[in-house]
């Protein structure tokens, strides 16, 4: 520990102050001046040695000068001389401690923050690897006593995360971002401020990694990639502070939780960290998972696979995922509420896309159109998503009214989704259709997307 934080500690400790006091007091300083309230947890990091910004530090060095009863300066404090520029744990959360990294995605939605650059390397996988080396399962700090979950309190988190989910299945990611936020950092906020036992600690974790999985692949679905990544990691981070002992359910959303990041990182182009987190996704541990979740694997590893252009690794994969499906009523083992969404149609139209990127249009294509032969209202995202696979083979081939005429129905039977993603790949299929304006079919996908000949 520097001299920085043994400086404020002191003067802390000269108060008989906890940080969470110093804050209220901060707090109550600033509330007599119309600034906005800090988080309670905030002077955690300053006893850690890091600095407060300037109009922080101002509000701090008040309250303390004022209840000290002697003129503090920022020289005793450690707070003088030019600031350095810290790095936020959210930068590199592989390397970052846990409670730190935490305390740092409160405040600001992620959606909003800027970050410099996508993750990569260990950056990603570090984490990940981690979990295949796990350690004594200890539950995350709490600094000083905070408020005891309640069951009811659980029960509602966890009632939360899914309704988060069955939002984003629906509609897509641009509405219920902030409210993912919301969520995703309440429930931060409870493991690092509240007291708990084992059992309510599991509990906690996998809420908390389940709704990061939700809320990174919303962001992913936004287009926001980097921050979705953190928000993967962050989640990572959580799962691996009990890993050594976790309870069934945490390890199930762990596993999908690394494989939606590496979904993410096969999009983008980052192949052999998408394989890494697959490979810890579907490490073996000696204890089964449901066959659902083998299902849901499987799907994303034929995704992988055909970012890869490997179609031999697809066709594989998509054996592994239909005969778990086949398999999962008969297993014995409570399927995780979040693998619903897969089905066998599913599959395949996660296989016609893999083929499609593969470079194979013509095995695709019946594979796209069987994910099509029934609407499905429950998850119209992902039928959209098969769709614009389907209309993008036959603009490929030259059948442009077919490719127009499958975009356009879609579109119109599932208006209420709203996917940035998928705006801009039917932006995308507009504006290569373009040129064919002479096709009815067409001049009304034009006229749909608002897209200028």
């Amino acid at each position: 520990m520097d001299s920085t934080s043994n400086r404020l500690r002191d003067v802390l400790a000269e108060l008989d102050w906890r940080p969470e006091q110093l804050i209220r007091r901060i707090n109550e300083h600033r509330a007599a001046r119309g600034a906005a309230p800090l988080h309670v947890k905030a002077a955690y990091p300053w006893v850690r040695g890091q600095r407060p910004c300037r109009d922080v530090e101002n509000d701090a060095l008040s309250v303390l000068r004022r209840h000290s009863g002697r003129p503090l300066t920022l020289v005793e404090l450690g707070w003088s001389g030019p600031r350095r520029r810290a790095g936020r744990p959210v930068d590199n959360p592989c390397e970052a401690d846990v409670t730190d990294l935490l305390d740092s995605i409160q405040g600001e939605p992620m959606q909003r923050r800027k970050f410099l650059r996508n993750l990569g390397g260990v950056a990603v996988t570090g984490t990940a690897l981690s979990l295949l080396m796990p350690g004594e399962a200890t539950a995350l700090p709490v600094p000083g006593p905070g408020t005891s979950v309640s069951a009811p309190l659980l029960a509602r988190m966890e009632e939360t995360v899914r309704a988060l989910r069955d939002l984003d299945d629906t509609t897509g990611s641009t509405g219920g971002l902030d409210w993912a936020n919301t969520i995703w950092q309440g429930v931060a906020r409870t493991i690092t401020g509240s007291t708990y036992d084992a059992d309510q600690a599991q509990r906690l974790f996998t809420a908390y990694v389940e709704a990061s999985e939700t809320y990174g692949w919303m962001l992913f679905d936004a287009d926001k990639h980097q921050a979705s990544q953190r928000v993967y990691q962050v989640g990572l981070k959580v799962a691996q502070q009990a890993a050594g002992q976790a309870s069934p359910e945490l390890d199930y959303a762990t596993r999908n939780l690394l494989a939606s990041a590496a979904y993410e990182q096969a999009w983008i182009g980052h192949h052999g960290e998408a394989e890494t987190l697959l490979a810890v996704a579907t490490r073996t541990t000696g204890r089964p998972i449901p066959a659902r979740l083998e299902a849901v694997l499987a799907d994303r590893s034929v995704f992988v696979a055909g970012q890869r252009r490997d179609k031999e690794a697809v066709f594989r994969a998509q054996e592994r995922a239909h005969t778990a499906l086949g398999r999962a009523a008969d297993d014995g083992l409570e399927q995780p509420w979040w693998t619903e969404w897969l089905s066998t149609e599913a599959v395949d139209g996660s296989t016609g896309r893999a083929l499609l990127a593969a470079g194979d249009a013509d095995a695709a294509e019946p594979y796209l159109k069987h994910r099509l032969v029934r609407r499905d209202d429950a998850y119209p995202r992902d039928q959209l998503v098969v769709t614009l696979d389907l209309a993008r083979l036959y603009a490929l081939s030259g059948a442009h009214d077919e490719a127009a005429t499958v975009a356009v129905e879609q579109i119109r039977a599932h208006t209420a989704v709203k996917s940035p993603r998928l705006t801009a790949r039917l932006g995308d299929l507009a504006q290569s259709l373009a040129p064919h304006a002479d096709i009815p079919q067409v001049r009304e996908l034009l006229a749909l997307t608002g897209t200028t000949v």
